[in-house]
């Protein structure tokens, strides 16, 4: 295999690795990240009160979040939406460049955020960055692989596939070493940093790997003006038929035929994975 093309792969799924890893991360820090912060408030209440209160009458083995764990759910997936809904009519006016580097940083905001706050409104903000980060870097990288071979795509899901299981088994293996909560997602700083090295030092520029077998995609040319692309559903235009997509009607017209097909379900499923997060984490 050509050591160019392996590059390619190589730093797609480090791309898709570390895009996801602050959104896993926080799912996996939820419960102590409300923990922390109500254990501070508590501190402080019980250090300025005249009285003790008088002990309740129910008593259970849980330890309960005046805050559920659901606002650290919708704190992550919220402003990922927003930019998932939105940043498709805009996005493709801003270079891939300034994309990755808003990408990284946000994802290192987020744990730097969390790492100092002091209220749980600030721990949110931390969380939302992280799920701005994914948002934009899932729409940013995917359609960067149209520049680079089919198999790219493929690689770039299997690192997202990869924060999963290695974000929690991070998040779990340096707090059972240890660190605390906080100390764990400074020492996550290292995440964005590969990404942002990947990009500059590792990923070759789409014209170097170009060759008889291993074409991109889609030509650069093609997302100046207008954009190709194959029919998906009924009502979408012929295959390799080019059209403008300049207007927001024209954008509709694209996305019309995936509704029913492939986004419905896809809300579904999302639907269902974080409803049962949401009951399993909260106590």
């Amino acid at each position: 295999m050509n050591p160019k093309k392996w590059k390619v792969l190589v730093s797609f799924w480090v791309f898709g690795l570390c895009n996801n890893f602050a959104y896993v991360i926080m799912l996996s820090a939820a419960h102590d990240i409300l923990a922390e912060e109500s254990d501070n408030n508590d501190n402080s209440s019980s250090s300025s009160a005249t009285t003790p209160s008088p002990p309740s009458g129910n008593h259970s083995s849980f330890h309960c979040n005046p805050t559920s764990t659901g606002a650290v759910l919708l704190a992550d997936i919220l402003p990922t939406l927003a930019i998932k809904l939105s940043a498709p009519f805009f996005i493709q006016s801003i270079p891939y460049g300034i994309r990755i580097g808003f990408v990284a940083l946000f994802s290192a905001g987020s744990f730097v955020i969390v790492h100092f706050s002091s209220a749980i409104w600030m721990s949110l903000l931390g969380v939302a960055c992280a799920s701005i980060s994914s948002g934009a870097g899932e729409i940013t990288f995917l359609s960067f692989t149209a520049f680079y071979d089919k198999d790219s795509v493929s690689t770039w899901s299997s690192g997202t596939g990869g924060a999963g299981l290695f974000g929690a088994l991070a998040y779990a293996g340096l707090t059972a070493l240890g660190l605390s909560p906080r100390n764990t997602l400074l020492v996550m700083l290292i995440i964005p940093v590969a990404m942002v090295l990947s990009y500059w030092f590792v990923l070759p520029s789409p014209g170097q790997t170009a060759d008889d077998q291993t074409a991109p995609l889609i030509h650069e040319r093609a997302f100046e003006d207008e954009t190709t692309y194959r029919s998906i559903g009924e009502g979408a235009p012929s295959v390799n038929t080019t059209v403008d997509v300049s207007s927001w009607h024209a954008k509709w017209l694209l996305v019309r035929p995936l509704l029913l097909k492939y986004m419905l379900p896809l809300v579904l499923v999302y639907l269902a994975e974080y409803f049962i997060n949401q009951g399993l984490v909260s106590r």
